[in-house]
């Protein structure tokens, strides 16, 4: 389930390149989407192509209450896996892999497993495992043949059965389980899948989805009326994100007294049990998440957390597009301003709070929120403005600031070569007439154009400093997920992203696949040297080098030297560029 969007006449660019090819050639008169998953993994603001327009939305209770799909029953099961001892890294997976595999294949967690599949009260005839790694998968699999059921296991690579012969032994009762990874997450359409079993933990609740969307189609042939969920519930971040998408609230977790389990049913069929060493862990770590909106708020803790025992005042809007993967935009729309959502957590310093308590200030950064963006002008001139602590420009002192500003703190802007990036050319006409004019026509309270003169207003009794400060970190967000979503070209670009107060990782989004399957490794180059990369869900984290593969990991290193840095808060924000080789691996430089 997900919100059927519609956008007003007018041309349109879609995040994804094959769909804005088209759009770019075609001029809808009236334009209709339909998703499952409005809150994509790569960053990609679905909302903004349809101009913000939600025609209908049915979430997969909605779907479940209607009859469209199965209900289920869900068991929370206590982990055997103790999350607080490695190393958060972020991303859907939020652990590194490797330290995630050996954890899910020591003989205890697989003890568990086999326990839980023989377990009568969560008995299934056709069962589709979920693993983190292929290296799980095999284990997983091994274990589960020697408890006697008929299982494969279907991954990227060699295995004994094709995944399309597995699905058919399945149906057909052939095999009792798939044990899979990352393969059958979406596009998959399984409807006899009675039971399907989670090893692994997700920050995603998209992820989420589509496993348990897997076995959640009608199957009035076989006779299924449910589908078991069996989900192994430890002490891991965002625990509680599964549990508030299958309609568990704060409020249902919260009667229980410690070492009491929960069980609640629905009149809808629905079941949610969860096991009280389960429930413990749970509570141990951070609420419950249902939604954008309450999972951007739970991220928002997160870093301000991070934050504050970094010395830091609090995070950035950048901090958190970069964690949740979710634009400005969204966010803007979600709770009305970036500001709004600080003051409703109460994050706001004294310098917003002076923003925030003048109506026409708000304003002002509600629109540079808001304001649309087809090209970077608009966020280069107030970035720039703002950085210099000007609010107001001539033209040709706009255009040097503005060169100066992008080939500073946003260099792929500049580095593009294909057609869409042309405009960024700096005539003598581009900052008078566009984005100077475009900026005043669509925001005459809040710009000004006086004799060659830009101008931002600057509301009485409001510090020039704290607005500027405040645009200025709306227009870093925004020019950054402008880049994210609307590269174009062959360039595969990463941004460093701050990983708690002390490294950095390169976010990716979703050109990480360009580079490789998820979990292989990449040769890349800095100033000649080699290394060996490890290609992650959306980013890369992991560097080693081949010379001394004792060193462990040297991403942090590596990627500062890449940039030039000596330290993380230099190196936050900037660009890498991969470069292919011809005799093969990456050239990795800064963008």
């Amino acid at each position: 389930g997900g919100p059927l969007l519609a956008s007003r006449p007018g041309p349109i660019l879609a995040s994804g390149v094959g769909y804005r090819r088209l759009f770019d050639k075609m001029r809808p008169r009236f334009t209709l989407g339909l998703t499952a998953t409005p809150e994509r993994l790569d960053g990609g603001d679905i909302y903004a192509l349809f101009d913000n327009v939600v025609a209908y939305e049915a979430d997969l209770l909605h779907a479940v209450a209607h009859g469209w799909l199965s209900p289920f029953h869900y068991f929370g099961l206590p982990d055997t896996v103790d999350y607080s001892k490695l190393v958060w890294v972020g991303g859907s997976m939020g652990y590194r892999e490797g330290d995630l595999t050996r954890e899910l294949t020591a003989t205890a967690r697989m003890d568990a497993v086999v326990q839980a599949l023989r377990d009568p009260a969560h008995a299934g005839s056709r069962t589709l495992v979920f693993c983190v790694s292929i290296e799980h998968a095999r284990s997983t699999n091994s274990a589960l043949r020697r408890a006697g059921l008929r299982v494969t296991a279907v991954f990227t690579g060699s295995c004994e059965m094709g995944r399309g012969e597995a699905i058919k032994a399945l149906s057909a009762g052939l095999l009792d389980a798939i044990v899979s990874v990352d393969v059958f997450s979406e596009g998959v359409d399984i409807r006899e899948v009675d039971r399907v079993v989670l090893l692994r933990p997700t920050d995603s609740a998209t992820v989420f989805l589509q496993q348990i969307g897997r076995g959640m189609r009608l199957s009035p042939t076989t006779g299924k009326d449910h589908l078991k969920i069996i989900d192994f519930v430890g002490n891991h971040r965002r625990a509680k994100l599964r549990l508030g998408l299958l309609g568990v609230t704060p409020h249902d977790l919260s009667v229980p007294v410690a070492g009491a389990g929960f069980r609640r049913a629905w009149k809808d069929g629905r079941q949610v049990f969860v096991a009280p060493a389960a429930l413990d862990a749970i509570r141990a770590v951070e609420g419950a998440i249902r939604g954008p909106r309450a999972r951007i708020i739970a991220a928002l803790r997160d870093l301000r957390d991070e934050a504050r025992a970094g010395g830091l005042r609090r995070p950035r809007l950048l901090d958190l597009v970069s964690r949740t993967g979710l634009a400005p935009t969204t966010i803007a729309r979600l709770f009305g301003s970036w500001f709004r959502l600080l003051a409703e957590e109460g994050a706001l310093d004294p310098s917003d709070q002076l923003v925030v308590a003048s109506p026409a200030a708000a304003s002002i950064i509600e629109e540079v929120e808001s304001t649309d963006v087809v090209g970077p002008h608009k966020m280069l001139l107030l970035g720039a403005m703002a950085e210099r602590q000007w609010t107001r420009v001539d033209a040709d002192s706009a255009r040097d600031a503005m060169l100066e500003y992008v080939r500073r703190r946003h260099p792929s802007v500049q580095s593009r070569r294909d057609g869409r990036w042309k405009a960024f050319e700096m005539t003598k006409d581009v900052p008078r007439k566009y984005p100077m004019e475009s900026l005043v026509k669509a925001h005459p309270r809040s710009f000004t154009l006086r004799n060659g003169e830009f101008g931002i207003s600057v509301p009485e009794g409001v510090p020039p400093a704290a607005l500027l400060d405040a645009v200025s970190e709306i227009a870093d967000a925004r020019l950054f997920q402008y880049v994210r979503t609307r590269a174009g070209g062959a360039e595969i670009e990463g941004r460093l992203v701050k990983q708690g107060s002390s490294s950095v990782y390169l976010l990716l989004g979703d050109q990480a696949r360009r580079l490789g399957a998820k979990g292989a490794w990449i040769q890349v180059f800095v100033d000649a040297r080699e290394y060996r990369a490890k290609v992650v869900e959306i980013a890369i984290n992991v560097v080693e080098d081949p010379a001394s593969p004792d060193a462990g990991n040297l991403a942090k290193d590596v990627l500062m030297r890449a940039v030039g840095a000596s330290t993380v808060e230099e190196a936050w924000g900037r660009y890498l560029r991969f470069t292919p080789l011809a005799e093969g691996g990456f050239e990795l430089d800064p963008g």
